[in-house]
């Protein structure tokens, strides 16, 4: 019984000790508290500082080191690039962010790329509905065949803007005038895309909001998009030629031989050899009767 007692003493001191302790601490830290700034969840090294990833914590002054972010200093860090990892629920530091003046827009390049800047116009510009934060392919035009120059990459900045995408406004999206787009490329991807600027024409593509980097775009040719690489009516491919007269010109279609085997029989260079003279002689035969039935054809001008 006698220890019984003394052990329900002994707890009761302890609380009673323990709620004064508190009493005091909340005494002496009243109105000596401060907001910080947290991520709400894990970052990795590289991501971007949006507000919207943050929220504040208040905590008592006199444990918040020199390096802290409070929110009273957060604006000029919004927007910047993280340094390394952080975490859910722990106070931001200085060092967690790459080196960089408040306003500086190389600090918002992520590690091993390069900022470059092309023109567009309403149609590669999407409409002005392209927004910073977005991921787009680029497609180089020329020599009447589209190819795909640039996969995935992210946009910086719509002309002067550098913000994420504005709220959807009641109708519709907002539409922005801008003449120029800046893109996050690789050091190579920098000088293909400033050559191509100056030898062809660029178009962009815009990329869905949540996919990953897929396959890209195919690579096309005018031949391929009007089909002339396939035969018509299930005809036999063949060489045209056409043969210049007095009455206009002719056009005759050549039958193509058989193809030379993908793989030749060892030690047997000489058949395929053989074979590629055979097609040959083939062909001559053929354009020497052609000319023979148009005797004209050596002599008179060819027709417009």
């Amino acid at each position: 019984m006698f220890a019984t007692i003394t052990a329900v003493a002994v707890n009761h001191y302890l609380q009673r000790r323990e709620q004064v302790l508190a009493a005091r601490l909340r005494a002496h830290y009243r109105g000596k508290r401060t907001e910080v700034v947290v991520p709400r969840g894990n970052l990795p090294a590289g991501a971007l500082a949006d507000s919207r990833d943050m929220a504040t914590r208040s905590v008592p002054a006199d444990v918040v080191y020199p390096s802290t972010i409070t929110l009273a200093q957060w604006p000029r860090l919004d927007g910047h690039r993280l340094s390394r990892p952080v975490y859910g629920g722990k106070p931001l530091l200085k060092s967690d962010f790459l080196p960089g003046h408040a306003g500086d827009f190389a600090a918002q390049l992520p590690p091993n790329t390069r900022a470059v800047t092309i023109t567009v116009n309403p149609v590669n510009a999407i409409a002005g509905l392209l927004r910073p934060g977005d991921r787009v392919a680029v497609l180089f035009l020329a020599h009447h065949q589209e190819i795909p120059l640039l996969h995935h990459v992210p946009v910086l900045a719509t002309g002067v803007a550098t913000t994420q995408r504005p709220p959807r406004r009641r109708g519709g999206y907002a539409r922005q005038n801008f003449g120029t787009i800046t893109l996050a490329v690789s050091p190579r991807e920098a000088g293909e895309l400033t050559l191509a600027e100056r030898i062809g024409g660029l178009r962009v593509v815009l990329d869905p909001a949540h996919e990953q980097a897929g396959a890209g775009l195919p690579r096309l040719t005018a031949a391929s998009l009007y089909g002339l690489h396939a035969a018509a009516d299930g005809a036999e491919p063949g060489v045209q030629y056409i043969i210049g007269g007095g009455q206009g010109n002719r056009v005759r279609t050549l039958p193509v031989g058989e193809p030379l085997p993908k793989t030749a029989p060892a030690g047997a260079p000489a058949a395929a050899l053989a074979h590629v003279e055979t097609r040959t002689d083939k062909a001559l035969s053929t354009i020497k009767a052609l000319l023979q039935k148009t005797p004209s054809a050596v002599t008179a001008p060819v027709a417009p």
